[in-house]
């Protein structure tokens, strides 16, 4: 299975999962495919390890963590 529909997977019997994409296909569409799926966020590689960690901290709702400028993909909720 490819990562949108493991997303929609995931999301559907885990409603509260908090899905990070990281892709190397960063075309719009897939982009806003992920999210309307229920990735909380996506990131198109390269992505370096720091960055990828203070998206993931974000994501997560950790007060402290801010996106470094540049992180790159989109963010909802």
């Amino acid at each position: 299975m490819e990562g949108i529909e493991a997303v929609e997977n995931i999301v559907r019997e885990h409603p509260e999962a908090r899905v990070v994409m990281v892709s190397s296909v960063g075309y719009q569409d897939n982009i806003l495919a992920a999210l309307q799926k229920g990735a909380r966020h996506f990131v198109q590689k390269p992505v370096k390890p720091d960055t990828l960690y203070e998206i993931v901290r974000y994501v997560l709702n950790d007060e402290e963590a801010t996106l470094p400028a540049g992180a790159g993909g989109r963010i909802t909720r």
